[in-house]
């Protein structure tokens, strides 16, 4: 393998999705199985399984020794972006310890144009009783 910096810069051989590659062994999968690269021709990196990739896998020839720099900021940028497959974001809440509990509430719509829907018991001011000392009305509106 062409080591440099702990990279491997190499060329999978795939037909019409070949492309140049970086593999950073730093990155890994959380399965001996498979192997992240950095796929130049995609700009990203992508998991690929190990027994299918690794016999297609080849060192850059010297016409391509000129692409080690295209795909190292390639990669630098898209490992910036990159979230690995196993990796779960937690919300903030749930990862120092509070109990989160999401739900969703249903609430049903009121047709503004029936006021006795407004009412839950469906009571009108004749309805209630008032004590002696509640007599007293108050009307701000005709003064």
């Amino acid at each position: 393998m062409n080591e440099i910096q702990d990279v491997w810069y190499g060329y999978l051989e795939a037909g019409d999705k070949s492309s140049p590659v970086l593999i950073d062994p730093k990155l890994e999968t959380g399965n001996s199985k498979t192997v992240y690269m950095f796929n130049l021709n995609s700009q990203r990196i992508i998991e690929y399984k190990r027994e299918i990739a690794e016999p297609k896998l080849r060192t850059l020839n010297e016409q391509e020794a000129t692409l080690v720099k295209a795909l190292t900021q390639g990669y630098d940028t898209a490992r910036k972006q990159f979230t690995p497959r196993n990796h779960t974001a937690v919300p903030f809440a749930a990862a120092a310890g509070v109990a989160v509990n999401v739900k969703t509430v249903k609430r049903k719509p009121i047709e503004l144009d029936d006021s006795d829907s407004l009412d839950e018991f469906d009571l009108d001011d004749s309805d209630i009783e008032l004590d002696d000392d509640m007599d007293e009305v108050l009307d701000t509106d005709e003064e």
